[in-house]
């Protein structure tokens, strides 16, 4: 997968990886938008996604809960963790009283 130069960064919602992977049930085309920006993302790198270890767990757990395949959940957190970024940032949220 090709990085190049200076590309968007950014985590993607569960709810999309949740579409996405649903887009490539069998080997069939391609047919929502998540399933083109995880294709796009897959074959071009067309942006860096960022992950955490919670990210990542989330991810997992609601793949899981929502049965898809335990070879599948493993193939897709192996590649995050193989092909994503890394972020250590941790962002507080300011509580309002």
């Amino acid at each position: 997968m090709g990085r190049r130069g200076k590309q968007p960064r950014g985590v993607i919602d569960t709810s999309v990886l949740v579409a996405g992977v649903a887009g490539f049930k069998s080997q069939r085309t391609v047919e929502n938008p998540s399933a083109s920006l995880l294709r796009d993302w897959l074959d071009d790198g067309i942006f860096t996604w960022l992950v955490t270890e919670a990210i990542v767990s989330e991810y997992k757990g609601v793949l899981t809960r929502l049965g898809v395949r335990r070879n599948l959940v493993g193939d897709i957190i192996n590649l995050l963790r193989e092909e994503a970024a890394r972020s250590h940032r941790k962002r507080r949220i300011a509580r309002s009283e």
